[in-house]
């Protein structure tokens, strides 16, 4: 088990403190322990959807000032999934030679944050639909 995203701080929602979580990819139940800015609090409500997720957290009564803050929470890694740590340093046979079009690709410049920064915080689905335009627009060109 480890720290796994569970999704961001979004909007707050009404006066108790309660948000809705940006790109969850966690179910989120009431009881739940999160780990929000390095502290544990625990889910007090959920309502809204699996697709918008609308929770309070108990000792949270401000989200607004936490808004895009990472929600975690203890969980499995799925297959072929591997924490961002795990992988400084390794080296991929390869990489190098499209590792600057993946950086284009992502962030639009030659000039960017750490690629595997940058994937994180972009999130698989973001990630995909960016590298799909780009090489999209490559096979178009040619």
């Amino acid at each position: 088990m480890t720290l796994v995203t569970a999704g961001r701080v979004g909007k707050p929602h009404g006066l108790d403190g309660s948000f809705y979580v940006e790109r969850p990819r966690h179910e989120l139940p009431e009881g739940a322990e999160v780990t929000l800015a390095g502290h544990a609090h625990r889910i007090v409500r959920r309502a809204g959807t699996d697709e918008r997720p609308l929770i309070r957290l108990a000792g949270v009564d401000d989200p607004g000032a936490l808004g895009g803050e990472l929600l975690l929470v203890e969980d499995e890694l799925g297959q072929g999934e591997w924490l961002a740590s795990d992988l400084v340093g390794l080296s991929v046979p390869g990489l190098g030679k499209v590792a600057q079009p993946i950086r284009v690709a992502i962030s639009g410049t030659t000039v960017s944050p750490p690629i595997f920064q940058s994937l994180e915080l972009l999130g698989r689905e973001r990630t995909f639909a960016r590298i799909t335009r780009c090489v999209a627009r490559a096979g178009s060109a040619s």
